[in-house]
């Protein structure tokens, strides 16, 4: 084999080598979606506030957005900077800090919400997210953003009434 083709087959070993790395450790995983949730615990059916979400994780980490509009300029109504995104399956922990809100004591603050993709829009049951915890410490690690993993708990999650949440993970 010339030094050529040699150098040829290792670049291929390599980029082989770091794409089935970048599989491995969930690098290409992400949660996108939107619509509105689910109104409050009591009255999950009706049309709540809208969200926008857009997590996803590559090779330098989480990164994206997500936005909360309560229209009633409270805790709610926030724009946010993603900074972690655990997936599993069809469930995705979103952890951020808050960069814009309607309260300004909310700003430099964390966030954190967990969604559920149940798959298109009309599934029964519907794909969920969950209440968005807020006025938190802005979490600096991994293990801080799993703190908030209480969020998956069926009793804090609302369905999304009108709009899609997508979860793609990458390790499945």
């Amino acid at each position: 084999m010339s030094r050529i083709s040699a150098a040829f087959a290792l670049a291929a070993a390599l980029l082989l080598a770091q794409s089935v790395a970048a599989s491995a450790d969930n690098s290409f995983s992400f949660a996108v979606g939107g619509g509105h949730r689910g109104l409050s615990l009591t009255n999950r059916t009706a049309q709540g506030p809208p969200f926008a979400l857009s997590a996803h994780l590559g090779p330098q980490g989480a990164f994206g957005e997500y936005n909360s509009n309560a229209n009633n300029h409270g805790a709610l109504d926030f724009r946010g900077d993603v900074t972690f995104l655990i997936v599993s399956g069809n469930t995705a922990l979103i952890c951020g800090v808050v960069r814009h809100a309607a309260i300004p004591e909310e700003e430099d603050t964390g966030f954190a919400v967990a969604v559920v993709d149940n798959g298109p829009p009309g599934s029964v049951p519907p794909d969920l997210i969950s209440l968005t915890n807020v006025f938190i410490p802005v979490p600096q690690s991994r293990t801080d953003c799993e703190g908030n993993s209480f969020l998956l708990l069926p009793f804090v999650l609302l369905p999304v009434v009108d709009g899609n949440i997508t979860v793609e993970d990458a390790a499945s």
